[in-house]
């Protein structure tokens, strides 16, 4: 096989399309939208509805965001919230939507879409479950607003008697949570048995398999959190619910949103960088195996169903932990050493696109994510290493009696290490965190949907607005999580609404800086959100004859054979390929493609 570094011309056109790949319940023409949306089977369609019931469930999550900061930004009244039950209530919804109403199913969707098109497949494996799973998510999504909004939620409630409204709530995330655990087993199942010949998974293209790292990785951890959900329901229909479903809800499942276990959502990141650099340079990514291996080390280590420090307060001090949140870096620097080697090989500048910037926006953001995780843990990590080398001290002062007491600067500086960093564990440094890692997935979704957006809209998205949007989301992440980050050094727990809180000086006006960062990534959403119309309202793909439309961003895979938007059955007929980036393959023969022997 002969292959090249750099993309060969197409020349040849496309021609009719043959008879289509998928079963006859896809060839059905649509004779109403609203019904034929909703009974589809189509996994385009599928992923498209995915796809906007995140974009609207994550406007009222920014909105939710907004609301809280305006509350922590004058920490010693309740200005915005009838009372600290009401804050805890939209705390906690925020943080729960942003994960499972909108990052999550954001990504879901995007795969949805993109995965079989990407493998060469006619359809997902298993398309009337992932239909089943968009509905119930919705469905169940809606019922856990509601019930948050009628008194409900996971909020201590200091008492022995639990709400309908909080158990409804219980009950309606388990529902959520079980949806998207349907979703990422049809992902999962479709990239293992619907491949195109000769496409191995060593071959596959890093969206796909950062795909299948974060559905795999979400489909050993979300069961755990959907069995504590279900052991706090049961036992809050009890009597005297007191152990897991009485107090300390939120507390229970916190996990989800603390490291490592939140990283597991920004899994993607890494997956759409690797689409986007590659394609940018005109070339195919050096060191493919590397780039394979640091996202699936990164899906490892991501995984945080065991660090339940509820239930083990010293969870968050075991090596597997400590360990873990300190090279969660390392497999993402690998991966940037992946595209810095590809970037040098090309010898030339990249040709820059909205779905670049945005992508490398994503990784920005999940970098200072990372970096945040390590600060949180130095104290398990360097006071103990300062404690051996005090010893060691101690040990010669005793001319080797082992009497000596050490010198008395490491012996304060083990002290303070372990009293300072134990205690900004729970303050807003974790939430500052959880903000960045989430906004980088949403970063990377918002880089996908630019990049593919002719395969999932129909027309491409205006480039301009998305990278005034990517500005906007992480500019804004950043001056909300930052001053998050220093208040936490400052005492400010991760609530912020105790009422045994007191503020230290310059906290209110770092949650000033915070507060206006979340009305910038707001806004960037909003450009997000007006980008759809304007592509279909103004956009004119059709008048430009300098763009190939079935690959306008000079792609490598797969995807960029099919027409955009794909037909039913995606592809004229099943492809054979031999590398990762079979478009680049001097050997790659489009056996549909015009005056190509039959």
């Amino acid at each position: 096989m002969t292959i090249t570094e750099i993309e060969p011309d197409a020349s040849a056109a496309p021609v009719a399309v043959r008879e289509a790949m998928a079963p006859a319940v896809y060839q059905r023409l649509p004779k109403n939208i609203l019904a034929d949306s909703v009974s589809s089977g189509d996994h385009k369609v599928i992923g498209r509805l995915w796809i906007l019931g995140s974009l609207l469930f994550g406007l009222f999550t920014l909105v939710a965001d907004v609301l809280v900061r305006i509350e922590r930004v004058d920490t010693d009244s309740v200005a915005v919230f009838t009372s600290l039950t009401t804050y805890e209530q939209w705390f906690s919804m925020h943080r729960v939507s942003l994960v499972f109403l909108f990052v999550v199913p954001l990504l879901i969707g995007i795969a949805m879409v993109m995965v079989p098109l990407q493998i060469g497949a006619p359809s997902l494996a298993f398309p009337r479950a992932a239909a089943a799973a968009l509905w119930s998510w919705v469905v169940a999504g809606a019922i856990m607003i509601v019930s948050w909004a009628m008194d409900g939620g996971l909020v201590d409630r200091s008492g022995a008697t639990v709400s309908q409204a909080t158990q409804l709530s219980m009950l309606a995330m388990a529902a959520v949570v079980l949806s998207l655990l349907i979703a990422s087993l049809v992902i999962i199942t479709t990239i293992f048995t619907e491949r195109s010949k000769g496409m191995s998974l060593y071959n596959v293209p890093l969206f796909t398999w950062s795909m299948l790292v974060a559905a795999s990785v979400w489909l050993l951890s979300l069961p755990v959190l959907f069995s504590n959900l279900m052991v706090m329901w049961i036992d809050a229909r009890g009597e005297a619910a007191q152990s897991f479903g009485g107090e300390h809800l939120y507390e229970q499942i916190n996990w989800i949103f603390d490291q490592p276990q939140v990283f597991a959502f920004a899994i993607p990141v890494l997956g759409i960088l690797g689409e986007t650099v590659p394609v940018a340079f005109r070339r195919r990514l050096k060191n493919y195996d590397m780039a394979m291996v640091a996202i699936g080390a990164f899906g490892a280590l991501s995984f945080g169903a065991y660090a339940q420090t509820f239930f083990n307060p010293n969870a968050n001090t075991t090596w597997l932990y400590v360990v873990g949140s300190i090279t969660l870096i390392l497999p993402i620097l690998a991966f940037l050493g992946c595209c810095a080697v590809t970037a040098k090989a090309a010898g030339r500048a990249p040709v820059m696109s909205a779905h670049l910037a945005l992508s490398v926006m994503s990784l920005v953001a999940l970098l200072t994510a990372g970096a945040l995780a390590a600060v949180r843990v130095l104290d398990s990590l360097l006071a103990p290493l300062v404690g051996f080398l005090n010893s060691i001290v101690g040990f010669f002062q005793g001319s080797g009696s082992g009497s000596g007491d050490g010198w008395e600067f490491l012996s304060d500086l083990e002290g303070w290490l372990g009293d300072t960093f134990d205690e900004i564990a729970a303050t807003s440094v974790s939430g500052a965190m959880v903000q960045l890692a989430l906004i980088a997935g949403l970063l990377a979704g918002v880089a996908g949907l630019f990049y593919w957006a002719s395969k999932i809209f129909g027309r491409r998205l205006p480039a301009g607005l998305g990278m005034v949007a990517g500005l906007s989301l992480l500019g804004g992440a950043m001056a909300s999580a930052l001053p998050d980050a220093v208040s936490g050094f400052l005492e400010q727990p991760d609530f912020a609404r105790d009422p045994d809180y007191v503020a230290r000086d310059g906290v209110e006006v770092l949650n000033l800086i915070s507060l206006i960062g979340s009305f910038g990534v707001l806004a960037g959403f909003g450009l997000v959100l007006l980008a759809v119309p304007v592509a279909v309202f103004f956009g004119s793909d059709d008048d430009n004859e300098d763009i190939d439309n079935r690959n306008p961003v000079g792609g490598h895979t797969l995807e960029w054979l099919s027409e955009s938007p794909p037909p039913a059955g995606n592809f004229d007929g099943p492809f054979i390929v031999t590398s990762e980036a079979p478009l680049l393959d001097e050997d790659f023969q489009d056996p549909y493609a015009e005056g190509a022997s039959a």
